[in-house]
């Protein structure tokens, strides 16, 4: 409802008032748009597909639109002090669904601690809500190591990084590997580019904490090694979605259909390419597949320092933790968007030409911000 009722409306007027589309004419936004058109297209030729999910589906073609022409609109802008304040709140708006999570789970529906944590509202799938968290962690890492200035005093780079570490431990006690993974190759690239040196010390102090704990508890120990251990239910998930993709390879199945693989209660694929390749066929994998890989080029072309290593992490994430989990590339208001829309349209509108946030020297871009 915020995103109908206040999110589309306000894009709307913001982007009538302005009237500057130059970010959507750029090849990317033509690209995504594509992308979100073509499995919206599959509606056509789907099988087994209820009406009322025709009509969330094709609604999401349009929602997944409006997300993405108002997030490019939106983040193109340097000049909007809002994306600054957006980057810097998202981090603590997550510490404290964590903290709320923590509190709900193990205090009101006093869970044992041995037992996967479940998030509370956007996170409360314990996978997907990682993911979120994830993605949010890469945006405290990021805010931990900007310059500090009269934007980034102390106190706020204290708080950013108790919310890159509380991340770290909502990941854990939710067992999500993916997520874990994930996050790991996004802290290690962004330090590596921006402090190489700092990266093999914070590895070798996680490392020998993360040992210490594990041998000193036997709780502890029970719970990794339990998670670790869990039946790779998604191989079996996989090659099921292999033998119905043998069936419709080119078009897919469409967005909207319904199928079980190899259990009734699992629906989707569980991966965001399986879901690609199911839902979209062929082609809808070599979109999803080209839309990442131009995203990519263009970081590594066009991004410099420290935004290089921020955007390159930030897409980590989708890229990484959507090996297991997330279903239809479209869907209307949902996690997905946090997960791998929110990546993938910051680093196109951060690199737009012209318009890129290193277009502009990061003090004078301070400066503005502050005298804003």
């Amino acid at each position: 409802m915020i995103f109908y009722l206040g999110a589309a409306p306000l894009t709307a007027r913001e982007a009538w008032r302005k009237r500057d589309f130059a970010c959507l004419r750029d090849p990317l936004a033509g690209l995504f748009l594509v992308t979100i058109l073509w499995f919206g297209l599959t509606l056509l030729w789907g099988v087994n597909q209820p009406a009322p999910r025709i009509g969330q589906y094709a609604a999401a073609t349009v929602t997944n639109a409006l997300f993405v022409i108002g997030g490019l609109l939106f983040f193109s802008d340097t000049g909007n002090p809002w994306r600054e304040r957006l980057f810097r709140f998202l981090p603590i708006a997550a510490t404290v669904n964590i903290v709320i999570s923590a509190l709900h789970y193990y205090v009101f529906l006093a869970q044992s601690f041995d037992t996967r944590l479940t998030g509370w509202a956007e996170t409360r799938h314990q996978i997907l809500g990682s993911d979120i968290i994830a993605v949010t962690a890469v945006f405290a890492l990021r805010n931990l190591f900007e310059p500090q200035g009269p934007g980034n005093p102390r106190r706020e780079r204290v708080l950013q990084g108790l919310s890159l570490f509380a991340a770290l431990i909502f990941i854990v006690l939710t067992g999500s590997r993916g997520s874990f993974v994930a996050l790991a190759w996004a802290a290690g690239l962004f330090l590596w580019l921006v402090r190489p040196r700092l990266m093999f010390l914070v590895f070798l102090c996680l490392t020998v904490l993360a040992g210490g704990l594990f041998f000193a508890s036997e709780p502890l120990r029970h719970f990794i090694m339990e998670n670790v251990l869990r039946d790779p239910m998604r191989l079996r998930i996989w090659a099921a979605t292999l033998d119905y993709v043998a069936e419709r390879p080119l078009l897919g199945y469409g967005v909207a259909t319904v199928a079980t693989f190899t259990e009734d209660w699992i629906t989707f694929p569980h991966s965001m390419y399986f879901s690609a390749l199911f839902y979209g066929g062929c082609v809808g994998l070599a979109l999803v597949a080209m839309l990442f890989s131009a995203v990519v080029w263009r970081i590594l072309k066009r991004a410099e320092n420290r935004d290089r290593a921020f955007l390159l992490a930030l897409i980590s994430i989708p890229l990484i933790a959507g090996i297991t989990d997330t279903g239809q590339f479209i869907k209307n208001p949902s996690p997905q968007w946090y997960i791998v829309w929110l990546p993938i349209i910051i680093a196109t509108a951060m690199t737009v030409k012209g318009k890129a946030a290193a277009d502009i020297p990061r003090a004078e871009s301070a400066s503005l911000r502050h005298s804003l």
